[in-house]
Order: structure tokens, then C-alpha cells, then sequence
């Protein structure tokens, strides 16, 4: 009796399986990077059942993924000018899934629109449950947690607490997104879930006051209104929109102290970069090193200083501009750090190839607004914050963008 299976049967069964992988992966992203690891290699591993060579030679011509591997070139063109190989090779570890995980989206068959719908349904129950304990920590250590926020630190989450309030900024917005074009294909109960669940995720990112998280959070809906407002769709429901982001963030400052405190914190920060000796301060030690970057621009501004020495670099500048021998901090840009690290070629093969996959999709479609949103979400945050430099965060869009580039 033959073994063989039709490739619609294959495919049939692939499908619960990447489900299952994705959803673990995700999983991992806010409690184990081992965990995220292994799903990143099982992803792979599943992929290489549709392996085959015209499949190779089709990926080098493909203008959706493809481009992805470019942000993994732009650091490893710097390795022959990186003193440092250490350092450049762990950067290129944790950019290594923008090499593995776009050729195993390649080969994976097409995927579903509801299935990539699912999966943010997963993502949002996700961020919920892993809220929950956030707060319940924060309530039975309140007085604890307000001393924190005075101090500059941040209220302790699952995972690094900028990376975090970026997916709470994500899966709210997406939420938001999904209420108004899913809620009648969902039942009762799925519906108020989705809603309240929604609500609670905002009702966290203000209790968290993380600022990145906040700007990425309302410059998304800003642009969402926005664009509803100009394309001339659901005009009410957008200026609601346009008139809830001036009129909320007003009303959070007045009635959460976590917010309230912060803002007060960085106020005291900024007063005291100002002043002689304010440089111990995290908003002061940001600005640091913005500056650190600019000076590595000028200095090496066609190719960087490469992509391994630019944090020895960096602390270089710190201890030779404000006598901080224990500084090792990386410019807080992604921006600024590919310019520092490749230089002007760099960063030029590096925008292309993180944002021309965007160009590819149909973005009137419900995935194509998503992907919208995650793109403004990285985007936004490249401003302020490395964060293609940390493995999590790298997994986390990569995971996002493939899924709903690959979907139909």
C-alpha cells in the first residue's frame, strides 16, 4: 500500500501544526527565549518538507519576503571593519531569524487570512494573562512601586518593560482594529471578550507609563483616524477617533498615578541634565547617547565604525565627554544605530529591506492594516529604542509580518 499523500493533504495538515508552533513561540517571547529559539528552528525544520530547488531559486527573486535578509546584511557587511568580532557576531545571532524565518515562510504553503486573524486573537488573550499578575503585583506593592517610578525605574513586567509595553501598543491597536471588522463573526461571548480584554490592555499601558508604548499607542490610532477620515470611510467613528486621542491621555494623567509619577520623574530628569552632574540620570544617559551616535556618523559616515565596535565606541565618547567610565550603553535608535554601526550604505540596504515587503501587500485588506500597524509600531519606536537589537522583539515582528504577508 503506497504512503504517498497529496500536497493538498500535506498542506491540510501543515497548517494546525505552524498554528501551534506560532502560538507557542509567542508563548516564549514574554517567558523563554529558549522556548522561542526552539520554535524558530521547529518553523524551519517543518518548512523543509516543501524544500526544493526551483523553490531555492524562487526566493532570491521573491520581492515580499525576500528583502527581509538585507537587515541581516547590513550588519554583516561591517564584520571586515568590526574590531570587536564578538560583539558584531552576537548581533548577528539575534538577526539571524531574518535570514531563517522569511525562506521558511517561503516554502511554508499559503496561509489563511483566518488563520493569521486567530492567531492575534492569541496574542491579545496572551498580553491579558500576562497583565494580570503584572497588576496584582503592583496593587499588594503599590507604595513599593510608586518609589520605583520616583526613582526612574520601571513597574516590573514578564520581559524588558520597553519591548513590553510595545506589544501591549500592538495588540491594543490591533484589538481596536479587529472589534470594528470582526465582532459580527464572532459569537456573544467571543465578542465581549474581545472588548473588554481590549479595554483592559489600554487601561495597562497607561498603569505601566512606559512612553514608547504610549507614543506608539496613540500615533497609531492618530494615523488610523486619519486615514479613515481621508479615504472618507466611517467619518464619525474617525473623528470620535481623532477627538478620543486628544481628549484620553488627558484624562489618564488626571487619574493614574503610575502616569502622573512618571511624568513627574521626567521632568526632575530633564531639570537635572541641565544642570553640571545631571548625567546619571536614564533620560540623560538617552540623550548621552543619541549623541555618542552622531559623533560615530561624523566620524565614519559612508560605512560606520562597523557594526561590533560601536558600543566600545560609544563608551569611548562617555568617558571622554562626561567622565562615565561605567557607561556601555548602544545608541537608543535603531535609526542611529545602523547609521553608526554600517554608515550611510548600511542603513540605506537596511531600510530597504525592512520596509519594501510593506510595499508588497495589499494593505486594504483586513492583514494589510495590520501589517500597517506593526510596521508603525517598529517604526515609531526605531526612533527611541534598538529594537531590532534584542532577540524578542526581532521574533515578535518577524513572526507578525511573515504571517500576514504570507496570508490570503
Amino acid at each position: 500500500m503506497s504512503n504517498y499523500k497529496p500536497i493538498s493533504q500535506i498542506k491540510k495538515n501543515i497548517e494546525p501544526i505552524v498554528m501551534g508552533i506560532i502560538a507557542c513561540l509567542l508563548v516564549g517571547i514574554f517567558y523563554s527565549k529558549a522556548v522561542t529559539t526552539i520554535c524558530i528552528i521547529g518553523i524551519f525544520i517543518v518548512a523543509l518538507r516543501f524544500i526544493t530547488f526551483d523553490k531555492i531559486k524562487g526566493f532570491f527573486k521573491d520581492k515580499k519576503l525576500m528583502p527581509f535578509v538585507l537587515v541581516f546584511l547590513a550588519a554583516f557587511l561591517s564584520g571586515s571593519y568590526s574590531d570587536n568580532q564578538q560583539l558584531w557576531q552576537t548581533a548577528l545571532r539575534v538577526k539571524l531569524p531574518f535570514l531563517l524565518l522569511p525562506f521558511s515562510f517561503f516554502l511554508l504553503p499559503k496561509i489563511k487570512e483566518r488563520v493569521a486573524i486567530q492567531l492575534h486573537y492569541w496574542l491579545i488573550g496572551l498580553v491579558v494573562a500576562a497583565n494580570l499578575p503584572v497588576l496584582i503585583h503592583a496593587l499588594l506593592n503599590y507604595n513599593y512601586i510608586i518609589d520605583l517610578l520616583s526613582m526612574g525605574q520601571p513597574v516590573p513586567t514578564p520581559i524588558e518593560h520597553v519591548k513590553y509595553s510595545m506589544f501591549n501598543a500592538y495588540a491594543a491597536v490591533a484589538g481596536l482594529f479587529l472589534i470594528r471588522k470582526q465582532t459580527q463573526l464572532l459569537s456573544s461571548a467571543l465578542k465581549v471578550f474581545l472588548i473588554v480584554a481590549v479595554i483592559f490592555i489600554i487601561f495597562m499601558l497607561h498603569f505601566l507609563a512606559v512612553r514608547t508604548g504610549l507614543v506608539i499607542f496613540y500615533l497609531s490610532i492618530l494615523v488610523y483616524g486619519f486615514s479613515a477620515l481621508i479615504n472618507g470611510t466611517y467619518r464619525k467613528q474617525a473623528l470620535l477617533i481623532l477627538i478620543g486621542v486628544i481628549l484620553f491621555p488627558i484624562i489618564a494623567f488626571k487619574f493614574s498615578p503610575t502616569l502622573k509619577q512618571k511624568i513627574g520623574y521626567m521632568n526632575y530628569d530633564w531639570s537635572q541634565y541641565q544642570k553640571v552632574g545631571g548625567h546619571q540620570y536614564s533620560d540623560s544617559e538617552r540623550i548621552m547617547s543619541y549623541k555618542a551616535g552622531m559623533k560615530m556618523i561624523g566620524s565614519n559616515p559612508l560605512l560606520g565604525v562597523g557594526y561590533g565596535d560601536v558600543l566600545e565606541e560609544a563608551h569611548v565618547y562617555y568617558d571622554q565627554t562626561y567622565h562615565r567610565q561605567d557607561l556601555f550603553k548602544l545608541p537608543h535608535s535603531q535609526y542611529l544605530l545602523t547609521l553608526a554601526g554600517s554608515g550611510l550604505l548600511g542603513f540605506i540596504i537596511f531600510v530597504g529591506g525592512f520596509f519594501t515587503p510593506l510595499l508588497s501587500k495589499n494593505l486594504k485588506t483586513k492583514t494589510g492594516t495590520l501589517l500597517v500597524l506593526l510596521y508603525l509600531n517598529y517604526s515609531i519606536s526605531f526612533l527611541v529604542e534598538n529594537s531590532l537589537e534584542r532577540s524578542i522583539s526581532v521574533a515578535f515582528f518577524l513572526i507578525f509580518a511573515l504571517l500576514l504577508l504570507k496570508s490570503e
